[in-house]
């Protein structure tokens, strides 16, 4: 692993409100070694591309402004997009995993014909960091339902969240009344059975640096480059199972968020779940005289209804 010799400003745009098409940047085009071998292999990427995935906000209901709550995001990445539009997979044997977490709070609420509307604010501190894993050994893969294996195999980039604007996103509730919360299982885990879910549709962006990097797998050179995600989720769930459990900080396998939902997710609480469906591309900026920045950009989105089908994991 590569330490930069800047803790590079990244523009990491990481969306935990729901749906709706996240800020973007131009594409440009990396070089990145699926199979880790350097440049050797190295591929022209212009985007990865996630399955949908999972995310919580921690003590986020009943909403309150002022209370601080901390979020996990955690999903697979099962393509990336070459510089021709098409898809690369990862090579037999290998997965790649995201995972981020980050603390955010409710700045105001307010009421609208269709349902209140939430603003967000960034609180600094906390469980606060974004990784990048890549996975040689399938018994110890990823799994949605279960919510382990995200932060397995190699650490190949770390970063930490923050925000450049006060207001960092929305979250808007557009229907009323509730819905079942897992509709993805035919066999719905017994931790989800009986759960409702309420509906909403937002979006939220912050940005991260960049601490570490495996070159490698990021085999270009470390300018400044910003990874761009973009992320919508949804509530009910859909086209993802539901984790039962969260990756709850940086550095490989440790301890495990076991959320609460209560018995209507999103307003009983104190958790909020919701699928999160993200897709990013790349921004290479020219390198600044005598220094070398590495930047990389997230965006995670929050709650909406179903907002595109994607392959599960």
């Amino acid at each position: 692993m590569t330490k930069g010799r800047l803790a590079p400003l990244v523009a990491v745009l990481l969306a935990l409100g729901v749906g709706g098409a996240a800020q973007t940047a131009r594409a440009d085009i990396i070089q990145f070694n699926p199979s880790g071998t350097g440049a050797v292999g190295a591929l022209p990427i212009g985007a990865f591309d996630e399955t949908v995935g999972n995310a919580v906000a921690v003590g986020a209901a009943p909403q309150v402004v002022g209370a601080p709550f901390q979020v996990y995001y955690q999903a697979t990445i099962d393509k990336f997009i070459d510089n021709n539009g098409n898809t690369v997979s990862p090579p037999a044997g290998t997965q790649f995993t995201i995972v981020a977490g980050y603390t955010e709070t409710i700045t105001s609420i307010t009421p609208t014909p269709g349902g209140p509307v939430f603003t967000f604010g960034f609180v600094p501190g906390g469980t606060n960091y974004l990784e990048i894993y890549a996975n040689t050994n399938p018994a110890t893969f990823a799994n949605n339902s279960a919510g382990t294996g995200f932060n397995t195999g190699t650490l190949i980039l770390s970063g930490n969240i923050f925000a450049s604007t006060p207001t960092i996103g929305t979250f808007t509730v557009i229907q009323p009344g509730t819905v079942p919360f897992d509709q993805f299982d035919a066999v719905v885990p017994a931790k989800f059975v009986g759960t409702q879910t309420t509906v909403g549709l937002g979006q939220t962006f912050l940005n991260s640096t960049v601490n570490t990097f495996d070159p490698n797998y990021f085999v270009t050179p470390p300018t400044i480059f910003s990874l761009n995600f973009r992320t919508s989720t949804a509530d009910p769930f859909v086209n993802q199972s539901p984790s039962q459990l969260f990756v709850s900080g940086p550095g490989g396998p440790g301890p495990m968020y076991n959320p609460n939902l209560g018995a209507v997710n999103g307003l009983t609480g104190p958790d909020v779940q919701f699928e999160a469906d993200a897709s990013n591309g790349f921004t290479v900026l020219p390198e600044p005289t005598g220094m070398t920045l590495l930047s990389l950009g997230l965006v995670t989105g929050a709650i909406g209804i179903r907002i595109r089908r994607k392959r599960s994991a």
